[in-house]
């Protein structure tokens, strides 16, 4: 799935370089608490978007192939 839908995995993982970008920038003022709290809420969301990918790409994949249109994007 991720070599057909490559762009929708990319995007989630280029928001997560992002946050991780301007947690980095911040490490200094946040606190050593603090940015690893944000930093594993980052990694969480990005893994969780990457779940709800995976399910919603799947159910569009059992609907195709059960012959119902499903447009989940």
């Amino acid at each position: 799935m991720q070599r057909v839908y490559a762009d929708r995995f990319q995007a989630i993982e280029d928001e997560f370089k992002t946050t991780y970008d301007s947690l980095a920038e911040q490490s200094e003022t946040l606190g050593a608490t603090e940015y690893e709290r944000l930093g594993q809420e980052a990694v969480t969301h990005k893994d969780q978007a990457i779940e709800a990918l995976y399910e919603a790409l799947t159910r569009q994949e059992q609907a195709a192939t059960a012959g119902v249109e499903v447009n989940l994007f």
